[in-house]
């Protein structure tokens, strides 16, 4: 392989790396950088949200557009970057699964000195089911970034999130959660990152104790303070480009509650790994496995699901993307989805097989 080949796939899996790890919310799809493009799938999916019995192939359709720019003042660090994005997925029998989604962001970064910059993000989400249960999540976070030398960097931020869940407000909360973020790059290639946090949230209910009468029965008592829940964790991630692009990044989380069954321990690792098989296919590998742990035994209560949006704890997909005329693209997914829930003993599963295109502008 000549070596003007190797710099377009490099070049190529770095436009992609931009999609892969600038967020959840700007989808890994094609390999050419684009600030708009349009998605449409359609595939099957075992989609079993609601279905605690059993798994059921259905037939899904989607379809979403994505909107992102990035400002940059000529000589200076200020920069501006917000994004948008939003859809619909419909299902052909269960219709408690059919949704709309809207999430937006905006970014301002302000450089204070050679060595120093502070930055500031919004973001929202509303995700609403036409079954009538709707989500909406804000976030505000801040941060401040020191340079002490080259290939050195250290962030002190803090992010601060209201979930609100409707009719239901029942999991609803307020979370502040505090860290620092110290990255080293070795090279261009390389790069490794630590990241301890703390976090405090207080749910929009009263805490709960459990015990058993004398009779074997369960009997649940309502505390007159609301639940909180305080946390601490690490991640020590690593970022490298050899023959592939590769994020790999090792977790682990500790929960403690004053309601009972929510204390915890998780640990975590996620991959992506990304690969320009031919100047116009890419292959791309994502992945996360996450295990709760919990303090009290919960065996022996009944099974409740909370009603929350965070569904997969614990996924892997697989993507292989084709460019057509540099504007269009073809993408097939296979991924598998599971999820484990606080007094749940069975897990939510899925699997996921959708042939998609994309269009961008």
């Amino acid at each position: 392989m000549n070596s003007s080949k190797v710099r377009l796939y490099r070049s190529r899996a770095a436009a992609l790396l931009f999609f892969l790890l600038a967020g959840s919310h700007i989808p890994a799809y094609a390999q050419h950088r684009s600030r708009s493009y349009v998605e449409i799938f359609t595939g099957t999916d075992t989609n079993v949200l609601r279905d605690t019995t059993g798994r059921s192939a259905d037939n899904t359709v989607q379809a979403f557009f994505h909107r992102a720019a990035l400002f940059k003042r000529k000589r200076s660090r200020l920069r501006t970057q917000y994004t948008v994005s939003g859809g619909v997925t419909a299902y052909g029998r269960f219709s408690e699964e059919n949704r709309t989604a809207l999430h937006g962001t905006l970014l301002l970064v302000l450089p204070f000195s050679g060595n120093t910059e502070a930055s500031v993000k919004t973001a929202a989400k509303v995700k609403y089911y036409f079954s009538g249960i709707h989500y909406e999540t804000l976030d505000a976070a801040e941060s401040v970034t020191f340079f002490p030398w080259a290939g050195l960097s250290v962030s002190a931020w803090a992010v601060q999130t209201r979930f609100f869940v409707q009719p239901d407000s029942y999991f609803s909360y307020t979370d502040l959660c505090c860290g620092a973020d110290i990255t080293y790059k070795l090279s261009r290639k390389c790069s490794f990152s630590l990241r301890p946090h703390i976090s405090y949230r207080r749910f929009n209910r009263n805490a709960f104790m459990y015990m058993q009468s004398q009779w074997g029965e369960d009997v649940w008592t309502e505390d007159t303070q609301p639940q909180k829940d305080t946390g601490a964790g690490i991640e020590i991630r690593a970022r490298f480009f050899y023959w592939a692009l590769v994020d790999l990044s090792l977790s682990a989380v500790s929960n403690r509650s004053n309601s009972f069954g929510y204390s915890y321990t998780r640990p975590g690792v996620r991959i992506t790994a990304a690969r320009a098989v031919s100047p116009s296919i890419t292959l791309t590998v994502r992945g996360e496995v996450r295990k709760k742990n919990y303090t009290e035994s919960l065996l022996p209560l009944f099974q409740i699901r909370p009603s929350t949006e965070h569904d997969e704890n614990t996924f892997v997909y697989m993507d292989l993307c084709k460019d057509f005329s540099g504007k269009q693209s073809l993408r097939m997914r296979m991924g598998i989805y599971k999820n484990e829930s606080p007094f749940r003993q069975r897990y939510y599963e899925k699997t996921v097989i959708t042939v998609g295109y994309s269009r961008r502008f």
